[in-house]
């Protein structure tokens, strides 16, 4: 498997625990990997690169701090989004932008298709209570995880297959609905991110660190600062 490019300081980051029921989000601490579609004596990149209808960042211009345009635009388009559904949340797309960036270098640098579909699954590590991690078996059958004895967070944002179903809709491995859930659950019970004390509240429900919430909120600031 291919390691997905993340925030160096995610490294440091404490392990985030699983979030209290109904909500069990759990997004974990150490870097998730790219399952290619290549065959293993295959270099994926290369492999990907013949695919067909590829979108990277030379078919859409770059945004702040690099973040690929087709990511940018996932974010945008998923607030926007929300500011329709849920007006009263005010989710800004530089939140999404944070936690896409740590949760998995922006869909591994914009590695998608012309559908927003990520070029193999982007999964987590094994969630079987192993030294680090937190233990929670299988609730999906391995239908998005591929594990039918223990859960992986999935996608670019990366969401157990429990809170998938709560807060999902279509495929978690395609930035357009990815990026669309996490904006949910970020605005889920009447959260308004125009508070910072909600704001933090809502982005360390996604994942139980504080220094996740600090590095999520500093690189919203920065997209912003360098957007203008």
């Amino acid at each position: 498997t291919t390691e997905i490019y993340t925030l160096s300081l995610h490294d440091a980051l404490p392990i985030s625990q699983p979030m209290p029921t109904p909500v069990p989000r759990l997004a974990a601490a150490a870097p998730p990997a790219m399952v290619p579609e290549a065959t293993p004596s295959q270099d994926p990149h290369v492999a990907a690169d013949r695919q067909t209808a590829i979108v990277t960042t030379t078919h859409l211009p770059d945004g702040p701090l690099g973040i690929p345009g087709v990511m940018l635009g996932a974010y945008q388009r998923a607030a926007h989004a929300l500011a329709a559904s849920q007006p009263g949340c005010h989710l800004s797309w530089s939140v999404l932008a944070g936690i896409g960036r740590i949760e998995s270098g922006h869909a591994s640098g914009g590695r998608v298709d012309a559908n927003g579909n990520t070029l193999g699954s982007i999964l987590g590590p094994v969630l079987d209570g192993s030294p680090g991690m937190a233990a929670i078996p299988d609730t999906d059958h391995g239908v998005l995880d591929g594990n039918t004895v223990w859960d992986r967070a999935v996608g670019p944002m990366q969401f157990i297959p429990a809170s998938w179903s709560q807060w999902g809709v279509g495929n978690p491995n395609n930035i357009y609905d990815s990026t669309l859930a996490a904006g949910r659950y970020l605005c889920a019970g009447g959260t308004n991110l125009s508070d910072p004390a909600q704001l933090q509240t809502a982005i360390y429900r996604y994942n139980h660190s504080a220094s996740y919430v600090a590095i999520v909120l500093e690189i919203g600031r920065a997209s912003c600062r360098e957007r203008v």
